[in-house]
C-alpha cells in the first residue's frame, strides 16, 4: 500500500491519516507472519530430519507411508525458505533447462497414492529461463492443488506452446478454498512475477485449470 499524503486536519485528512495506519499495521502483520513462518521451518528442519532417519529404518507396514510424509515436510521447509530468500536477496542467477526436467523434478516431490491419479500429456518440450528450483516450486505446487482438490481420477498436466498446465474435475463448493498445499497459489504467482513467467488460473463449471506460461 501507497501512503495517502495530505496535510488537511478536517475529515478527509483523518480519514487518511486512519487508512496509512492500517496500511502500516496490516504491512507490519504481513511481515510478522512470514518471520514466523520462516523460523518454523528453520526449526523444523532438525526434527523433520530425524524423523526421516527414523522412517527409513522401520520396516513395517506403514513405513513407506512415514517416508513419503517426511519427504513432503522436507520438501515443504525447503521451498518455504527458498522463496523468502528469494524475495529478501538479488543472488538469483538466470539459467536455461528444459520444461521436461523441470516436470520430472517436480512429479519426483510429489506424494502420490496411485497412478491412475495422474495423466502427463506431453506434446512438445522447451527451453525456460530463470532458476530452476522455483520452476519447480511453482510446478509440484500446481500439481499438489489439483491432486487436493480433484473430485476424480486423473489429474491431467499437459506440457504444451512454453506451458505446464493442471486440468482437474472439481466441485463449486471448493473454488473458495481453492488454495494449496506448501506454499500456496498466491506464492507461486509472486515467484512467476519475479522471474516474468505468468500464473493463470480458470474455473469452468466443473473443472478447475491452472497453468504457468514461461
Amino acid at each position: 500500500f501507497l501512503p495517502v499524503k495530505t496535510g488537511s486536519k478536517d475529515e478527509i485528512g483523518k480519514l487518511s491519516a486512519s487508512f496509512n495506519q492500517t496500511a502500516i499495521n496490516l504491512r507490519k502483520m504481513l511481515k510478522d507472519r512470514e518471520a514466523f513462518a520462516v523460523r518454523a521451518a528453520h526449526e523444523l528442519r532438525t526434527p523433520i530430519a530425524k524423523g526421516r532417519i527414523a522412517a527409513q529404518m522401520d520396516t513395517g507396514e506403514y513405513g513407506e507411508l512415514y517416508r513419503k510424509i517426511f519427504k513432503n515436510l522436507d520438501i515443504f521447509t525447503d521451498e518455504l525458505l527458498k522463496v523468502h530468500k528469494l524475495k529478501n536477496t538479488d543472488e538469483a542467477t538466470n539459467e536455461k533447462f528444459s520444461a521436461e526436467t523441470v516436470l520430472t523434478t517436480a512429479l519426483d516431490r510429489v506424494f502420490i497414492e496411485s497412478e491412475e491419479e495422474i495423466v502427463v500429456k506431453f506434446e512438445n518440450d522447451f527451453l525456460i529461463e530463470g532458476v530452476f528450483e522455483y520452476a519447480v516450486i511453482i510446478v509440484r505446487n500446481l500439481i499438489e492443488n489439483g491432486l487436493k482438490y480433484k473430485t476424480e481420477n486423473p489429474l491431467e498436466i499437459i506440457v504444451e506452446n512454453r506451458t505446464i498446465k493442471t486440468s482437474n474435475a472439481f466441485s463449486q463448493n471448493t473454488q473458495n478454498n481453492y488454495g494449496g498445499y506448501g506454499i500456496g497459489l498466491k506464492m507461486c504467482e509472486e515467484i512467476a512475477e519475479n522471474f516474468g513467467w505468468k500464473l493463470i488460473g480458470d474455473f469452468s463449471i466443473d473443472r478447475a485449470v491452472f497453468k504457468v506460461e514461461f
